[in-house]
């Protein structure tokens, strides 16, 4: 993987924005670079995944037991890209959804389509009972 070479940043040094200002940077990628939410989506999932597979042995995710934790937002879809791209590599991949399926699959946003497109791969879908569903 070729993100082991990036070298690690102090957390105070990294920059950090505020979700006003995180909603305008996904209006401009959308309104003005034309890159479609469900595009950023699967990026930041596919990222997340590779940055997951540094985390195990040999940095190779085949045969390994992952659980991928997901909300019902935009990054629960990005958590579900993660899961799919872990399960194609041959990861053993455990989903905890934060809503019961059936609501997640009643949206129309990019977390249900994410859903949907992960419904073909092989995973545990639970949800924890321990969050709430608000």
């Amino acid at each position: 993987m070729i993100l082991s070479s990036i070298p690690a940043v102090p957390r105070d040094r990294v920059p950090a924005i505020t979700t006003e200002e995180m909603i305008e940077v996904d209006r401009l990628m959308i309104e003005t670079y034309g890159i479609e939410l469900i595009q950023m989506m699967e990026n930041a999932g596919r990222n997340l995944a590779r940055l997951a597979a540094l985390h195990v042995p040999e940095n190779q995710p085949a045969g390994k037991n992952m659980t991928v934790l997901c909300g019902s937002g935009g990054n629960g879809g990005g958590g579900l890209v993660c899961a799919r791209h872990l399960a194609n590599w041959g990861a053993n991949v455990s989903v905890v959804l934060r809503k019961i399926v059936r609501t997640i699959f009643r949206r129309t946003g990019s977390s249900a389509c994410n859903f949907k497109t992960n419904g073909n791969s092989s995973f545990l879908f639970c949800r924890s009972k321990s969050l709430s569903d608000s």
